[in-house]
């Protein structure tokens, strides 16, 4: 239902259509060049190993079939659809990408551990190639990280008062008071309820699905008497079920934060 359903019917991110399809195609390419390029050398590098062999094609059939790296490459095979598409919809973002991301990483990191222990059984010494492309990997997968991370240093300066800890410890010294529908998992920490998640909330509205007073009530604080933002977030549809939080008041508790109360 989360999965299809409600994607199925949330609008084409701009311009729409097989144009949206297509760039998010071509930006799951690029995420996935540098494993893509190091699956195709090792890959080729593993089967070309055994082909002086005599039993050469049984052996590479046994080591392909026994090995676990062509099963999660398949796999991200199959998933390349559904990230296309969960990309290319409204509410979609890079992370939707993931599922296909995920397995490809999975299949190289399990090939080239499967390339050097079978290298080692058939007595052949694991080549230079492999070590340096090891190092190449993740030397790359490193920049990588710190080229889509740049951003979110900037957090690390006021990591003491980022908005998942002042909800904690808000929610663990108010309990069942402050409504957090940005931080679910402080709630539940704090005080071991799952509250609805605002991007929940409105993925359903925009699918048509809403979730109903009396359902949204039963999983909000018992004795809510605030509803608690994060500072430039989107309100979403939370307030249209609390139409008596109208008024946004300041508490010193919660800084960088908006706060709604009852009027």
């Amino acid at each position: 239902f989360c999965m299809f359903i409600v994607p199925s019917r949330h609008g084409w991110v701009p311009p729409g259509g097989v144009r949206t399809l297509l760039r998010s195609f071509i930006l799951l390419l690029k995420e996935a060049v540098l494993l893509g390029t190091v699956l195709v050398i090792l890959a080729t590098g593993y089967i070309r190993r055994f082909m002086h062999k005599a039993d050469a094609p049984e052996r590479i059939k046994t080591l392909l079939s026994s090995a676990p790296w062509p099963m999660l490459f398949i796999v991200s095979i199959f998933m390349i659809p559904t990230s296309i598409l969960g990309r290319s919809k409204l509410g979609g973002s890079a992370n939707t990408l993931s599922p296909a991301l995920y397995f490809l990483a999975f299949s190289v990191t399990a090939l080239l551990l499967d390339s050097i222990s079978a290298f080692a059984k058939y007595g052949i010494s694991a080549p230079r190639k492999s070590k340096i492309l090891l190092l190449l990997l993740l030397a790359g997968l490193s920049c990588f990280v710190i080229y889509y991370s740049r951003r979110d240093f900037v957090m690390l300066d006021n990591l003491p008062c980022n908005s998942e800890r002042l909800a904690y410890e808000f929610a663990k010294m108010h309990p069942h008071k402050a409504y957090f529908p940005f931080s679910p998992v402080s709630g539940l920490l704090a005080e071991k309820r799952l509250y609805h998640f605002y991007g929940g909330l409105d993925d359903k509205e925009a699918a048509g699905f809403s979730v109903g007073e009396k359902n949204f009530l039963s999983y909000i604080p018992a004795d809510v008497e605030m509803v608690v933002f994060p500072k430039n977030c989107p309100t979403g549809c939370v307030l249209n079920y609390l139409p008596d939080f109208s008024k946004r008041i300041c508490v010193d508790d919660l800084p960088g934060h908006v706060v709604y109360a009852r009027e």
